[in-house]
């Protein structure tokens, strides 16, 4: 409830995934050299990929200062918690 992973375009969507539109401008640089959003959907696009790019960079960082999370074991959430 309430946990949502944010997915790439070709990924598969079930219930708790979000992907971007597809067919619509997703990647930061092709936003910053238009005038505007054509739509909603540009909208969301770009904060979905704002937001994955945020997470991804954050994780990295992560993975560079504590080198155990580049070897980590799988766990369930509950577990996990």
């Amino acid at each position: 409830l309430g946990k949502y992973y944010l997915v790439d375009v070709d990924y598969p969507t079930p219930i708790g995934y979000i992907a971007p539109y597809k067919c619509k401008c997703y990647h930061l640089p092709k936003f910053r050299h238009s005038i505007g959003f054509a739509n909603y959907n540009e909208v969301f696009n770009y904060y979905h990929s704002s937001l994955r790019c945020t997470m991804e960079r954050t994780f990295g960082i992560w993975k560079n200062r504590f080198t155990i999370l580049r070897h980590m074991s799988k766990f369930k959430f509950v577990t996990q918690v």
